[in-house]
């Protein structure tokens, strides 16, 4: 409607404007030249009007030879990108079929006809990568990390290139590129922290995990988690190094984050104690096992009072896992202890308890008390279900189930770091603890529940 009103009013204009000429002709005379023109205005309008409407029709018509024919450069160069994209449409076809020979011949005419971009390299490093040409693809992969736009879906690949060739300061390299071009990014954020961690770069390895956590890679509790496995791993390394003081304070830094982490624990209880403060190192392992009994803290916690009665340490025992009495290991400790004291029937009244009833260690306790008792009947019987028992009682991998006596930093198996949950049933479960999709080949030191261990 109001395209239809402009052109009515621009028709009453021109209208307009041919009548008032019309009625105005006046008189115009050229003399140029011997030549002599006598017309009116409104002719030389009209004729000039007509000169103009002529001179834009030409044009048009050599716009459209030159541009829009069939043999016109511009058509040339669409019909060229044309074959290009389809050139590599069909290459991902071949690469999806795993034909590596049509893929890499249908990627070269894409390269050949299309100007360059990213999309190209990529199908073409792919192609390489089922060709087993890693020249190739490192080729490729540094023409995109060259590339302003696409430099970080270059960085990407030659840090998986790096890594599944063992090139781990190159991937670590590429990985902090990446972080600083991407500071929003998971994963970046992620493996970075994780190539850190394989080079024992805790210092970093404690900053990656911050921008980690504030890249959505990690939640608060799995980021606090980690940060105290970080910090525990620096306590090992202080304590190794033989700076006692910055391992305890390290380890207790690590506890303030993770009450019930045992291995820390250990190695802060262990320094309290060379230097004299056992009611500390007491506080330490108390507090520790109502976060999370573990059978290890029972030995250094006895050890406070080393020439108790077997009566005093089972009451010592027994206020250690008071506030968690119920738990599978607090019973466990307090049969033992009473069957030390010779507390037999105390002993008999733990062992009957619901917790203990799934656990494979029962057989072995059930056998002492048999034993201290002379009972020959119970011998016979708990000394056959302790021999097909088969106690599940270590450090678990939550992403492959490998197992270990002593905690590890990092899960010499499958390289995820910090998954070792401690267990004690007959079939872990796995997946507890977050593991990065990709496992890495991390280092695979030795780190134990036993403080002063390697981490």
């Amino acid at each position: 409607m109001r395209r239809l009103l402009i052109l009515l009013l621009v028709a009453i204009l021109v209208a307009s404007a041919a009548a008032w000429l019309a009625d105005h002709e006046g008189r115009l005379v050229i003399d140029w030249l011997g030549y002599r023109i006598e017309t009116s205005f409104a002719v030389l309008v009209l004729v000039l009007s007509l000169v103009f409407l002529t001179g834009i029709g030409i044009t048009r018509l050599v716009i459209f030879l030159w541009r829009d024919l069939p043999f016109s450069p511009k058509k040339r160069a669409e019909r060229r990108t044309a074959r290009g994209y389809e050139a590599l449409n069909r290459a991902i076809v071949a690469l999806a079929a795993g034909d590596r020979r049509e893929a890499r011949k249908l990627t070269r005419k894409a390269a050949a006809l299309l100007p360059p971009q990213p999309l190209t390299h990529v199908i073409a490093a792919e192609a390489a990568k089922l060709a087993e040409d890693h020249e190739a693809v490192h080729r490729h992969y540094e023409a995109l990390a060259a590339d302003d736009k696409a430099a970080f879906l270059g960085l990407r690949g030659l840090i998986a290139e790096a890594r599944a060739e063992g090139r781990w300061d190159e991937a670590r390299r590429h990985a902090r590129r990446a972080a600083a071009l991407r500071p929003k990014s998971a994963w970046a954020q992620k493996t970075l922290l994780e190539l850190d961690v394989r080079a024992a770069d805790w210092e970093a390895a404690l900053v990656s995990l911050e921008a980690a956590r504030k890249a959505g890679a990690f939640d608060e509790e799995t980021a606090r988690r980690h940060r105290a496995a970080l910090l525990y791993c620096r306590a090992v390394e202080a304590d190794l190094a033989g700076d006692g003081a910055r391992a305890l304070d390290l380890a207790q830094k690590a506890l303030a984050l993770r009450p019930g982490f045992t291995p820390a624990a250990l190695l802060a209880a262990r320094h309290l104690i060379a230097a004299g403060k056992k009611k500390a190192a007491e506080r330490v392992l108390r507090r520790a096992w109502d976060a999370v009994p573990h059978p290890a803290l029972v030995a250094p916690y006895l050890a406070l009072e080393p020439n108790e009665t077997g009566h005093a340490r089972y009451k010592r025992i027994e206020s250690l896992v008071a506030r968690r009495r119920e738990h599978v290991e607090s019973r466990i400790a307090l049969a033992e202890a009473a069957l030390a004291a010779k507390r037999f029937d105390v002993a008999q009244e733990i062992l009957r308890s619901g917790p203990l009833e799934e656990d494979e260690r029962l057989p072995r306790l059930r056998l002492r008390l048999a034993e201290a008792e002379g009972d020959e009947q119970a011998i016979r019987r708990w000394r056959d279900a302790a021999a097909r028992a088969r106690a599940h009682a270590a450090w678990v991998c939550a992403g492959c189930g490998a197992e270990r006596a002593l905690w590890t930093a990092v899960c010499p198996a499958c390289g995820r770091f910090d998954s070792h949950v401690w267990s004690t049933s007959a079939a872990p479960p796995r997946g507890a603890v977050g593991a990065p999709a990709e496992p890495l080949a991390l280092f695979a030191g030795g780190a134990g529940g036993e403080a002063g261990a390697k981490p």
